[in-house]
Formats: structure tokens, sequence, C-alpha cells
């Protein structure tokens, strides 16, 4: 079971950046308040170590959504670069 659990996170990680990185701004504001109010508390929420990330981009996109308050102090770049050039852990 952990091992699907660790998938499905991953994916649903990935999945939510590249989406950001699709819409125009305002829907982004849209997106991180659903990711927020949704997502965070959902499906992160017994992810408090965040061991079950595959690589550290994942990982650090789902610490900013988690830490800012607001959208405007949310620190995300809308880098395709980044998507392609993360780190897998293992």
């Amino acid at each position: 079971m952990q091992n699907y659990r660790q998938n499905f996170v991953n994916r649903a990680a990935n999945f939510l950046y590249w989406n950001f990185w699709t819409l125009n701004r305002e829907s982004r504001k849209d997106l991180f308040y659903a990711i927020r109010e949704y997502v965070l508390d959902e499906l992160f929420v017994s992810v408090v170590s965040l061991v079950l990330f595959y690589n550290t981009f994942d990982e650090w996109f789902i610490r900013q959504i988690r830490a800012a308050e607001t959208f405007e102090a949310c620190e995300l770049p809308i880098d395709h670069q980044m998507c392609r050039t993360n780190q897998r852990r293992y």
C-alpha cells in the first residue's frame, strides 16, 4: 500500500506543477488557493516528513504551496526547464 501511495503522491505533485505553469496568472492564483484548501489537507496532510517524494523539485513545490499564506507571497517560478531537470532521489 505504501508503494501505491508514494506513486500517487508523486504523480499528483508533478501534475499540479505542470498544470500550474500552463495557466495564466489569474488561473494560477485560483489553482494555488484550491491546492491549499483541498489538496494539501486531503492528499498531503500526512506527508509531514515529505519523504515520499521521488525528487527534490516536487517536494519543494509542495513545501512552497504549504508555506505561503497568499498567492502573491508564493515564490513559484514558471520555468519549463525546472520541470525537465528535477533530480530523482532514488
